[in-house]
């Protein structure tokens, strides 16, 4: 549902398990997602979206409830991807998922702007396994520098990447 509402084009999940030498079970877990949104969903008087917009937005104080509650691991950064100028969101999700029962999570995003600010791409890859999020961090950013944004005529090749990638 919450990848319905967020306008979802793709989704993905990698989970391994592995049996330690003392015989204990250990799950790795990661998901991605890609979703595109038009400036209009997001700010129904806005007609582009542009990076000072998002990076303010972004660092604005949230009014978590006690159900959910998001924790900035570092501020919003402008970064380059392949696909263009973004805005980078490290960030630590609680939720309490039912009485005594916590759900924490670590989630990088990134938020692209594109067609001229009309629409925003969001690509976000989260992890609950907190032990392993500092090293999917760096995954996580390499796989999102290869983004690439295709328009409707364009041929879906990757010649001449711009960072000679491929995604």
């Amino acid at each position: 549902n919450d990848l319905l509402r967020g306008h979802a084009r793709m989704a993905a999940v990698f989970a391994e398990s592995s049996l330690s030498e003392d015989g204990e079970l250990s799950v790795l877990v990661a998901a991605c997602a890609v979703s595109r949104l038009s400036a209009d969903q997001l700010t129904p008087t806005a007609r582009s979206i542009n990076l000072d917009q998002l990076q303010a937005a972004m660092s604005r104080q949230r009014n978590d409830d006690e159900r959910d509650r998001v924790s900035d691991i570092e501020p919003p950064t402008r970064v380059e991807l392949d696909a263009g100028a973004a805005i980078r969101l490290k960030r630590l999700h609680t939720q309490t998922v039912a009485p005594g029962q916590q759900l924490r999570y670590y989630a990088q995003s990134y938020l692209v702007p594109h067609d001229e600010g009309r629409s925003l791409c969001v690509v976000q890859f989260s992890t609950p396994c907190l032990d392993e999020a500092s090293a999917l961090d760096e995954l996580f950013g390499a796989i999102a520098a290869t983004l690439r944004i295709f328009q409707p005529d364009d041929p879906t090749d990757f010649e001449g990447a711009p960072s000679g990638s491929h995604a």
